[in-house]
């Protein structure tokens, strides 16, 4: 089970920032793998926190957009919340007497605790600091090879070759399918 934090969230959902590309192709790979992706009730409001807050970004998220970015992550069939064990200050506890873990440090060891208790077999990453949890494998997914296998053909390197008579049947199909009223009631 992979386990995703909240930064690698916050790239995938915000264009502006240089990780986007690779945190929107990797959240959308893993969500449409096989593997079980995993968020905790931590990361998810830390990311509503974060794309919502106007010291971070010069036009934040609404709550709606959060909200919905995250109902569409977690509509994935795949994808779950995990949640504390009855375990969980126990594996808090231990987790926490290596480092200083003070003030809003606690969050990541409280997100470490869920996912190790949840046996997360994997957490991506761009935090650093997360490599103190000995007891989670972390990775950055931001640095060094992918692991994964791209879902999406026009994901894979290389040279795509541009078909301009499919594009032209694409576009018109849409055009069709978009002047049509979806909302109307009426019968044609």
């Amino acid at each position: 089970m992979l386990g995703l934090d909240t930064n690698v969230l916050v790239y995938a959902h915000r264009g502006e920032l240089p990780e986007y590309e690779v945190a929107r192709r990797l959240v959308s790979d893993v969500l449409r793998g096989k593997e079980k992706v995993c968020f905790t009730h931590t990361v998810l409001h830390e990311f509503i926190a974060t794309v919502t807050s106007a010291s971070k970004f010069p036009r934040p998220s609404t709550i709606s957009e959060a909200l919905e970015q995250i109902n569409y992550w977690l509509g994935a069939p795949n994808a779950s919340v995990i949640n504390a064990t009855l375990d969980h200050f126990e594996t808090l506890l231990e987790v926490t007497k290596v480092g200083d873990f003070s003030g809003q440090k606690i969050y990541d060891a409280q997100i470490a605790a869920v996912c190790i208790d949840n046996k997360v077999t994997e957490f991506l990453t761009n935090d650093a600091g997360f490599e103190k949890f000995t007891q989670l494998r972390t990775r950055n997914p931001f640095t060094g090879p992918l692991k994964w296998q791209p879902t999406d053909e026009f994901l894979i390197h290389g040279d795509v070759m541009v078909n301009s008579d499919v594009d032209a049947d694409i576009a018109q199909m849409y055009e069709e399918m978009m002047s049509k009223d979806f909302m109307s009631t009426e019968e044609e």
